[in-house]
């Protein structure tokens, strides 16, 4: 009864949390693009925002709907009817337990596998979007930081390139775009404060995309592995890199321990909504110090400190539950 209490606000707060948040992050990451791809590639790039963004609504319906289940139960009596019974709240730890589990492991796919996979999905729609310019003839086309503009366009291939970026005239006979890189042939680059002129066969000028915290979100989970064998292959501790590795499954522990959180919070007759801003504000916070201590604490201390702070909180919430 209380599952099936909890599942109704915990659908609401899935769909609502999933769908603001795969908007803002699509807003934020085609922000960051040097080209803001057409309504296919932004509908591309939202649908791989998705995963992302149930990722960070899972855990939030967990708490949402028991903390709501839990309330509902407090002001109609469930809790006294059980105590009166008795029967302790404990008692139910174990379906709720089980139930959390089956949401964590859900939230491991999420993390480890299908997250990275639309933020991959998004980027290859952000590449495409910078190697489709739509440049046209004669006509200047404004890039982040620089301008573009071409006597000739056939397709993808330009003649006649001018580019001007970073205080950099670039001139060439030929051009074109190549997975986000801008590709000059046969031309010449001159600073315009005119201290030095050179001449080139082929130019690649990176149009920037989003940067390195970015790259390690998208890897795959066996991708990060490798990565990390390589850097301490050759030495480097690569704490924020393993950190990452740890945060994974990191988030997937938590979820248990916010369901075993919100039935004292929702029996105190507490509102979900505020509840659930004020833990899972806590818990980022707790997040964010952990993440700038890693390279002092290490990265197994730096993942497993905000999981201990949330358990404490978990003991000291049912602590106070049981004298009431």
């Amino acid at each position: 009864m209380l599952l099936r209490h909890a599942l109704g606000p915990a659908v609401v707060c899935v769909l609502a949390v999933a769908g603001l948040g795969c908007l803002l992050l699509a807003a934020q990451v085609m922000g960051k693009a040097p080209v803001v791809p057409g309504p296919a590639g932004a509908a591309t790039v939202a649908a791989g925002m998705l995963p992302v963004a149930m990722d960070a609504a899972l855990p939030a319906s967990v708490l949402v709907g028991l903390v709501s289940a839990a309330r509902s139960w407090a002001l109609g009596g469930e809790w006294r009817g059980l105590a009166v019974s008795g029967l302790r709240a404990r008692g139910l730890l174990p379906t709720v337990l089980a139930a959390s589990v089956v949401a964590a492991a859900t939230q491991a796919v999420l993390t480890h596998h299908l997250a990275p996979a639309g933020r991959r999905v998004a980027r290859s729609a952000l590449v495409a979007a910078a190697s489709d310019l739509g440049l046209r003839a004669g006509e200047p086309l404004v890039l982040p930081g620089g301008v573009l503009r071409a006597e000739g366009v056939e397709g993808r291939d330009w003649s006649g390139v001018f580019f001007v970026k970073d205080g950099v005239a670039m001139s060439a006979a030929r051009g074109r775009v190549t997975q986000g890189r801008l590709v000059l042939e046969a031309g010449t680059a001159a600073r315009l404060d005119g201290t030095g002129t050179v001449r080139f066969d082929r130019a690649r000028v990176p149009l920037s995309l989003p940067g390195r915290r970015f790259e390690l979100a998208e890897r795959s989970l066996g991708s990060l592995r490798d990565l990390l064998a390589r850097k301490r292959a050759q030495g480097e501790r690569a704490a924020y890199e393993t950190l990452i590795l740890y945060k994974r499954t990191t988030a997937a522990l938590a979820v248990p321990l916010l369901a075993a959180l919100a039935l004292p919070l929702g029996a105190a007759r507490a509102r979900p909504a505020p509840v659930a801003v004020g833990v899972l504000l806590g818990w980022w916070l707790c997040v964010r110090v952990a993440d700038q201590a890693v390279h002092a604490i290490g990265p197994g201390w730096a993942a497993g400190l905000p999981l201990g702070v949330l358990a404490v909180a978990v003991a000291s919430a049912w602590r106070r539950w049981e004298r009431w």
